[in-house]
């Protein structure tokens, strides 16, 4: 129900539901199922009180004053890493370390200047004790992050500071220029188990935002906290949630082979191979599980599957990998006169012809001029 500094929106009812068996004295949690997330979204910007009605499901519905208020924001509606939006943008993950792109989405467009912050769950953005306004580059050796400056395009300015925080689940807090510090609802869960992936011997990004061409002959390591023959990664759609399973839209796995070095293990050449081929073109999150069985955590990492270059032809020289031990991975001479043909794949062939290629460091990002 709406609070007199609320917008004065219509009440909205949601179910609660919960498996109690004959006992409930030991309830300490329940969901909210059905239509709720659509209803959320339909209440105005403000303040409300939540009311709650425990009768069976044929009593008239009585419901009753919790004290407890709900506030919804509408100035933040999403977080995007590493160009995943899992969990509907909401409920989204992060590798710790530096390197990761953070986007926040905006309802409207807001030409006002924002700074975000990451704090624990259990913490209150408007408190600066709990929340400090430092700069991220002294912040970040522990639980929180400082201010984070937002662009105009809204990219978060400075995401180093995530390698010097500690794992955990955080929460998003927003500093508008026209008031204290909120907590936007969005969760963000810091952590330090996958940390990112190398391509045909490439770490773009840091390694946390890569690619692939959609061929075979492909290779593919991650850097990992526990190293095992065990681990075992799984593909989903970039919105996707791990921890669901990755059950909406594709889903592929990959296998790990018997061969490591450090703490890097290779992908099963023929698994990626099959998973890359039953892919189409797209952005997929990285789901990542030590040992196959315990749960899938959601990476923040993202692979994007392309079919707009295969490889290379040098000097009349195929480059195409086939069994090539480092992937995909053209030689040229370093001297001038050589030849290099585009072998380019399906989603370029009728394409305009005004199209160029460039050659920049193993380590750096294509898309940033940086």
């Amino acid at each position: 129900a709406p609070l007199p500094n609320s917008t004065g929106a219509l009440p909205t009812e949601f179910t609660l539901a919960y498996d109690a068996g004959s006992d409930t004295s030991f309830i300490t949690e329940v969901e909210l199922e059905g239509r709720w997330p659509m209803a959320l979204a339909a209440l105005g910007e403000g303040t409300y009180e939540v009311c709650l009605s425990v009768v069976p499901a044929q009593a008239p519905t009585s419901f009753k004053s919790t004290g407890i208020s709900l506030a919804v924001q509408a100035r933040v509606a999403a977080v995007s890493v590493n160009r995943l939006r899992a969990g509907f943008g909401v409920r989204v993950g992060a590798p710790r370390k530096a390197g990761s792109s953070l986007l926040i989405t905006r309802p409207a467009p807001d030409a006002q200047p924002l700074n975000v912050s990451l704090i624990p769950r259990d913490k209150d953005c408007p408190n600066s004790a709990h929340n400090p306004p430092c700069a991220s580059a002294s912040c970040g050796a522990g639980s929180t992050s400082g201010y984070m400056a937002v662009g105009e395009e809204g990219g978060v300015l400075d995401t180093d500071v995530l390698g010097r925080m500690d794992p955990g689940l955080y929460q998003l807090c927003l500093d508008p220029p026209d008031g204290p510090p909120i907590s936007t609802g969005i969760s963000l869960r810091l952590q330090d188990e996958f940390l990112g992936l190398v391509t045909n011997g490439l770490r773009p990004s840091t390694g946390v935002r890569v690619a692939l061409p959609r061929t075979i002959g492909n290779r593919l390591s991650w850097d990992v906290k526990s190293a095992s023959v065990l681990n075992f990664l799984t593909l989903v759609d970039s919105g996707a949630d791990c921890v669901l399973n990755g059950e909406e839209g594709q889903r592929v796995d990959i296998e790990t082979a018997a061969v490591y070095t450090a703490n890097l293990y290779n992908a099963d050449s023929d698994s990626l191979d099959t998973a890359l081929l039953n892919l189409s073109a797209a952005v997929y999150q990285v789901c990542f599980s030590v040992d196959g069985s315990t749960p899938m955590l959601g990476t923040g990492v993202s692979l994007e599957v392309q079919r707009v270059f295969e490889g290379l032809l040098v000097n009349g020289v195929d480059m195409r990998p086939l069994y090539h031990p480092e992937g995909i991975v053209a030689t040229v001479p370093r001297r001038a006169g050589s030849i290099l043909r585009v072998l380019s794949g399906p989603a370029i062939q009728d394409a305009t012809p005004d199209r160029a290629i460039s050659v920049i460091g193993a380590d750096d990002t294509c898309s940033e001029p940086a």
